[in-house]
C-alpha cells in the first residue's frame, strides 16, 4: 500500500511517500519517505482493531528507524497516515 500525504513546514507544503512494509496482528510498520531520507514507524493499530472493546483506543506510534527534528511534523504525519488508512 503506497498513498502521498503533505505536511506543511513552515511557509512550504512537503509532499512525502508513505508505504505500508508489514503487518501482521499485532503491529504494522511504515516507511516515510523524504528527498534523501526515511523514517520507519510502527502502530499497534490492527491489534486494536482485533480486540473486542478496543476500537475506540488511540494507537500508539513509535519512530523505530531514523530521527524527526521537529515533534510537531512528526505528529502531523501521523495524523495523516491514520486518515489515509481508515478511508
Amino acid at each position: 500500500m503506497e498513498f502521498w500525504i503533505k505536511i506543511r513546514t513552515g511557509n512550504r507544503m512537503v509532499n512525502l511517500k508513505v508505504v505500508r512494509v508489514s503487518i501482521n496482528r499485532e503491529w504494522e510498520i511504515y516507511r516515510i519517505l523524504g528527498r534523501d531520507r526515511s523514517i520507519l514507524v510502527q502502530s499497534n493499530r490492527p491489534f486494536l482493531r482485533n480486540v473486542k472493546g478496543l476500537k475506540t483506543v488511540r494507537p500508539e506510534w513509535k519512530l523505530v528507524e531514523g530521527s524527526v527534528r521537529y515533534q510537531s511534523y512528526f505528529e502531523d504525519a501521523i495524523r495523516q497516515i491514520m486518515e489515509q488508512v481508515d478511508k
